[in-house]
């Protein structure tokens, strides 16, 4: 009878679920390719190759990226949006704005319309553990004589 790992896969499936979150911090963050004036943003492509996670021992997802990513995502100056920081709560992305002394927030880390999508992964992949921990657990050998 084989053992299942359940915290080698509950790691796996937390894997999956922050990969899917960096495929959208990808598509979003500010790049020419989503940015209406190309000529106000500086592109180094910096902020995006910076992007990271880490699994933490307490099974919760770490995003990373470089310092400046928040100012880019929550604004400065007259702009600063000090409210919401949970990313569900925060507004739909919508590209890269212009400000006048300070960075329009571009919310570029908003997982806003794909929290459904994240949750009933989750919820998938648990399903799914729990329905192999209930099968390798109830396994019976059946010795035919």
């Amino acid at each position: 009878m084989n053992e299942l790992d359940i915290q080698t896969e509950l790691q796996l499936a937390l894997e999956d679920i922050a990969k899917g979150i960096l495929d959208v911090y990808r598509r979003q963050v500010p790049s020419p390719s989503n940015n209406p004036d190309p000529s106000r943003l500086r592109r180094t492509g910096r902020l995006r190759s910076s992007l990271g996670y880490r699994i933490l021992n307490n099974n919760t997802i770490s995003i990373y990226f470089n310092r400046y990513g928040i100012y880019v995502d929550l604004g400065t100056g007259p702009y600063a949006d000090t409210g919401t920081t949970n990313v569900f709560g925060l507004p739909a992305y919508a590209g890269y704005r212009r400000g006048f002394g300070g960075i329009q927030p571009q919310y570029w880390t908003s997982l806003s319309s794909e929290e459904d999508a994240i949750l009933t992964g989750l919820e998938d992949e648990l399903a799914r553990i729990v329905e192999n921990m209930v099968a390798t657990t109830t396994a019976r050998n059946v010795q035919v004589s």
